[in-house]
C-alpha cells in the first residue's frame, strides 16, 4: 500500500472517530437536564400510579393475607395481581427516579424524599423543585379524591377517570380464568406524587423515556452536521485514490440492486441500535446491566464504545453511499450501469446466448444446433409479428440484417478454413513449427486436434531419430566391449604359443585369459538378461525374501573388492525382518549390480550408506557413495543400456547393470531412482509391501 492510501485510510478512521465521539459527547447536554414531559399520555400516568397499591400495601402491614382488602378474585388471579402490582412494583420503586410520593396510611408514613410534599401548595421553593405534582386521597370506603394542589398542569386532569381506566388496563393483564372479580380501591390512604424539574435520565421509568426522545430531538442536528461533514470529506478527496482502499473498493464491487438493498436494510438497522443507545443513555438499562454482571469498573466504556461503533457504521454508511454515487460520476454514468446492475447483466446474457446460437462446433450435436438457431429466429419473427402493419417492414429490416451477418458469417468460414488448410499444408511438407493459435470459429475443434497431431508426428520422428542413434550407439558399444576382451585373448594365445616361456609366465598369461573370458561370459548373460527382458519372455519365481540377508549375501560376496578400496560400510537396518514377496535371483542380480558398481566406481578411503526403511506400505532400500570420478552422464542417462559414469569406458564393465537392475525392480512392480548431487551417487530401490 502506498504512501497516499495509507493517509487516507488513517483520515478516514480519525475523521469517522472525531465525528462519532462529537456526536456521543452532545449526549450530556440533556442528561440531568430541564425538559419538558407531556403528562397527558396514559403510559406516563399509568407509571405513576404504578405507586398507589404497593405503596398501600406496604403501609397496611400485613403481609400477603392482607391482598384481599385490594382485589376479589379467585386464587390464581389474586397471586397474580400480589406478583405483578404489588411484589414487582415495590422492587421497581428504587429504579423509578423520577416518580416521587409521599404517603400516609395506616398511621404510617412512606416516602422516597426529604421533601414534605403534603407542604409543597404552600412552599414556593417545593413548587419550583417540581414541574408536575398531584395529591390522591382514598376515604374509609375507598373512594376516590384528588386535588392539583396548585399545579397548573395536574389541574386539568380528572383524575378520576384516569384512575379507573388505570385500573381496566392493568388488570387486563392479570390471570383471568372467567370468574367474576373486583379490584378494590386502597382506603384511608393519602398519596402525593410528583416528578421533579431536573429529569434523572438514568431511571427505569417512563419520565425518563420521555426525556430520552428529547435527547434524541436535540442530537438529530448534530447527527447531520456530522454527516455533512463527512460526506463533504468524500466528495473533495481524490477518487483514484479513494476506490484502491479495501471499504469501499470491494462492497462497490456488489450489483446495484443488491447493493442498494443492503444499504437501506444497514442504514435501518443502525439507526435501530443508535436510537436503543440513546434511549439507555437516558435509562441506563444497558449500565445496570454491566453493572450487575461485576463490570462496573468499565461499564460506562463499554456504553460509550458501543455508542462511538454505532455512530461510525452509521457515518461509514454515509460515506459509502457519496463514494458509490461519486464513482458513477466518475466512471461514466452509463458505462457503470452496464457493468454494476443485474439488468444490464441479463440483457448482457440474452446477448450472448443469441451470440453462442450463432457460433456452433461441428462436434456438437445437431440437433442442438438447429433448435438453438430456429428457436432464436422464432422468438425474432414472434416480435415482428406483434407490429401487424409494420411487420412487413420489419421482416425487410430483420431479413437485411440477416444476410449481412450471413455474409460476415461466411467469409469468416472461408478465412479461418484457408489458415487450417494453410497449416496442414505446412505440415505435409514436414514443418513441425507451424502452429494455429488463432480463433477459427466453427473450426476451433479441427484446429485442437490438428495440433494433436502435429505434435504426434514431432514425437514420433524425434522417437525415431532417438532410436536410430540408440542402436548405432549400441553397436559400437557392444562391438567395443566384445572386441576389448576377445582381442586380449587372442593375444595371450599367440604368447602362449612360445615354447620358449617358463611355467611362471605361463600361469600368469593364462590367469589373464581366464579374466577376460569371465568378463566375456559376464557381459554375454548381460545381453542375454537385456534381450529377454525386451522380449517379455521373464518368469519371475515369486517367494518369501529376507531383504537384509539377500543385501548381506550380496555384499559378503563383494568383500575383497571393497577391502581394495578400503569402503566403510554404514548400515541402517529394522531390527526385525523384512519379508517380501519376490523374485529371490531377480532381487538379488538387482543388490549385486549395485553393489558391484560401488566397488568399481565409489571412491577409495570412503563411506558407504546402505539404509531400509520401513514406512506405510512401501519398504525404501538406498544405496549412497562417492564417486572416485565426476559424473558426467544425466541420472536418465545413467540408467540406458552400455551407458557408464566413466565416459571414456576405461572400466571393466560393460554399462548394462543399472539398466539390469532398474528393469528387475520395475518387473517386480519396484521404483528405481538414481539421484546424483555433486560426487554424492544415490540409487533407490522402493518395493510394495503387499
Amino acid at each position: 500500500m502506498n504512501k497516499k492510501k495509507i493517509l487516507f485510510s488513517i483520515l478516514t478512521i480519525i475523521i469517522l472517530l472525531i465525528s462519532s465521539i462529537g456526536v456521543y459527547s452532545c449526549y450530556q447536554i440533556t442528561k440531568d437536564g430541564n425538559e419538558t414531559v407531556d403528562f397527558n399520555q396514559n403510559y406516563v400516568l399509568y407509571d405513576i400510579l404504578d405507586t398507589v397499591y404497593p405503596i398501600s400495601f406496604e403501609l397496611d402491614n400485613v403481609g400477603k393475607e392482607g391482598i384481599n382488602k385490594y382485589i376479589t378474585a379467585n386464587e390464581k388471579t389474586t397471586n397474580s395481581f400480589y406478583q405483578s402490582n404489588i411484589i414487582y412494583n415495590l422492587e421497581r420503586m428504587d429504579s423509578k427516579k423520577n416518580i416521587i410520593y409521599y404517603a400516609t396510611g395506616n398511621n404510617n408514613i412512606s416516602s422516597n424524599t426529604n421533601d414534605n410534599l403534603a407542604n409543597i401548595q404552600n412552599d414556593k421553593n417545593l413548587q419550583d423543585k417540581y414541574q408536575w405534582y398531584v395529591m390522591l386521597n382514598f376515604d374509609e370506603n375507598g373512594i376516590l379524591s384528588y386535588d392539583s394542589i396548585g399545579n397548573d398542569k395536574s389541574v386539568k386532569q380528572n383524575f378520576e377517570l384516569i384512575w379507573n381506566n388505570y385500573k381496566q388496563s392493568n388488570f387486563d393483564y392479570l390471570y383471568y380464568d372467567g370468574s367474576d372479580w373486583i379490584l378494590n380501591n386502597p382506603s384511608n390512604f393519602t398519596i402525593y406524587l410528583a416528578v421533579p424539574q431536573n429529569i434523572i435520565t438514568d431511571s427505569e421509568d417512563s419520565i425518563a423515556y420521555e426525556a430520552s426522545n428529547l435527547v434524541i430531538e436535540n442530537i438529530i442536528p448534530i447527527a447531520l452536521c456530522a454527516i455533512v461533514v463527512v460526506c463533504i470529506y468524500i466528495l473533495i478527496y481524490p477518487y483514484e485514490t479513494e476506490k484502491e482502499i479495501g471499504i469501499f473498493k470491494y462492497p462497490a464491487k456488489i450489483k446495484l440492486e443488491p447493493l442498494a438493498i443492503l444499504i437501506a436494510v444497514a442504514f435501518a438497522g443502525i439507526i435501530v441500535v443508535i436510537y436503543s443507545l440513546i434511549v439507555d443513555f437516558s435509562n441506563g438499562y444497558y449500565l445496570s446491566r454491566l453493572n450487575s454482571i461485576g463490570l462496573t469498573d468499565y461499564s460506562e466504556a463499554i456504553i460509550a464504545t458501543m455508542n462511538v461503533v454505532a455512530w461510525m457504521g452509521l457515518l461509514y454508511l454515509a460515506m459509502f453511499t457519496i463514494f458509490y454515487l461519486k464513482s458513477y460520476f466518475k466512471e461514466g454514468f452509463v458505462n457503470s450501469l452496464k457493468k454494476n446492475t443485474i439488468c444490464a447483466w441479463i440483457l448482457k446474457t440474452i446477448k450472448h446466448l443469441i451470440d453462442k446460437a450463432a457460433n456452433f462446433d461441428f462436434n456438437d450435436d445437431i440437433n442442438k444446433i438447429i433448435l438453438k438457431i430456429v428457436v432464436v429466429n422464432c422468438i425474432i419473427v414472434s416480435i415482428i409479428c406483434c407490429f401487424f402493419t409494420f411487420g412487413i417492414f420489419f421482416t425487410l429490416i430483420y431479413s437485411a440484417i440477416l444476410f449481412y451477418i450471413l455474409k460476415n458469417k461466411f467469409k469468416d468460414f472461408q478465412k479461418n478454413y484457408q489458415v487450417l488448410l494453410t497449416a496442414v499444408k505446412r505440415l505435409s511438407n514436414g514443418d513441425f513449427d507451424v502452429e494455429v493459435h488463432q480463433d477459427i470459429g466453427i473450426f476451433n475443434s479441427l484446429g485442437h486436434e490438428f495440433t494433436n497431431v502435429k505434435n504426434g508426428f514431432e514425437k514420433a520422428v524425434n522417437e525415431e531419430v532417438k532410436s536410430q542413434k540408440m542402436k548405432t550407439e549400441l553397436i559400437s558399444n557392444v562391438s567395443h566391449d566384445l572386441k576389448t576382451p576377445l582381442t586380449s585373448i587372442i593375444t595371450y594365445i599367440d604368447l602362449l604359443k612360445n615354447e620358449d616361456l617358463d611355467k611362471q609366465q605361463q600361469r600368469e598369461y593364462i590367469n589373464t585369459l581366464d579374466r577376460n573370458a569371465l568378463r566375456l561370459k559376464n557381459l554375454i548373460d548381460d545381453l542375454f538378461e537385456v534381450a529377454k527382458v525386451n522380449s517379455g519372455d521373464v518368469k519371475l519365481n515369486i517367494v518369501p525374501v529376507d531383504i537384509i540377508a539377500l543385501i548381506q549375501q550380496a555384499k559378503f560376496e563383494l568383500e575383497d573388492q571393497f577391502n581394495a578400496k578400503n569402503l566403510i560400510f554404514k548400515t541402517n537396518y529394522p531390527d526385525e525382518k523384512i519379508i517380501l514377496n519376490l523374485d529371490s535371483s531377480k532381487t538379488y542380480r538387482i543388490f549385486q549390480n549395485l553393489l558391484t558398481n560401488i566397488s568399481k566406481y565409489a571412491l577409495e578411503n570412503t563411506r558407504v550408506y546402505i539404509d531400509i526403511i520401513k514406512e506405510d506400505n512401501q519398504v525404501s532400500i538406498s544405496f549412497k557413495n562417492i564417486s572416485a570420478d565426476e559424473i558426467k552422464v544425466s541420472e536418465a542417462k545413467l540408467v540406458e543400456r552400455f551407458v557408464q559414469g566413466d565416459t571414456s569406458r576405461n572400466t571393466s564393465g560393460s554399462g548394462l547393470g543399472l539398466s539390469i537392475a532398474k528393469s528387475f525392480t520395475e518387473l517386480q512392480h519396484g521404483t528405481f531412482n538414481i539421484n546424483v548431487d555433486g560426487d554424492l551417487f544415490k540409487t533407490t530401490v522402493i518395493f510394495n509391501l503387499k
